[in-house]
């Protein structure tokens, strides 16, 4: 072969991987938002949920959670915890409506939707309405506070804040059998 088809199909080869690289840059596939940032979960210090299942107030004091509508009784710091530590993982859709008239059909009406609101110490940091269920398990339809968006949460099913008070409690200790020394915690 000759130098200058060498050269040829060298320029050919060159042009077709810029066209390819561009191609691949301009068609990627865009990531999702997501509901949060990462270290949201470890400023929450309240937690303030109103839905179907009726009104919770939980508040962290000092390394404790206590569900103060059931009179600051232990809750349960573990399914406290999964709850929150999902959070930051939630992708968000692109909106699905944003007419208000069309909201009920989400599950985001004013008797169905759960309304969740988590402070930190300097005032709320995430303020949203979870709806019914969405497309995917777990997902869920839902509305940020101030927006009038319905998008899908991916990650989040409504069932992980929609508890009655006795739900959020702490599991009563093991019975310990006589004779038996509990392992250390």
């Amino acid at each position: 072969m000759r130098p200058e088809t060498i050269r040829r199909l060298l320029g050919v080869f060159v042009g077709l991987a810029v066209a390819t690289v561009v191609a691949a840059w301009v068609t990627r596939p865009r990531q999702a938002p997501l509901l949060c940032a990462e270290d949201l979960p470890g400023k929450v210090i309240r937690i303030e949920i109103e839905g179907p299942a009726g009104k919770n107030v939980l508040a962290r004091s000092k390394d404790a959670w206590v569900v103060e509508t059931a009179k600051n009784a232990p809750a349960d710091a573990r399914l406290i915890s999964l709850s929150l530590e999902r959070l930051p993982q939630v992708a968000l859709s692109e909106p699905v409506t944003q007419d208000a008239q069309r909201y009920p059909l989400f599950g985001l009406g004013a008797s169905s939707a759960v309304q969740l609101r988590l402070i930190g110490e300097k005032g709320p940091l995430l303020e949203l309405q979870v709806g019914k269920d969405g497309p995917d398990y777990p997902s869920a339809y839902i509305r940020l506070s101030g927006k009038p968006e319905v998008v899908v949460a991916e990650g989040l099913a409504p069932s992980d804040w929609n508890h009655p008070a006795a739900d959020w409690l702490a599991p009563p200790p093991a019975p310990v059998k006589p004779g038996v020394v509990p392992a250390p915690k």
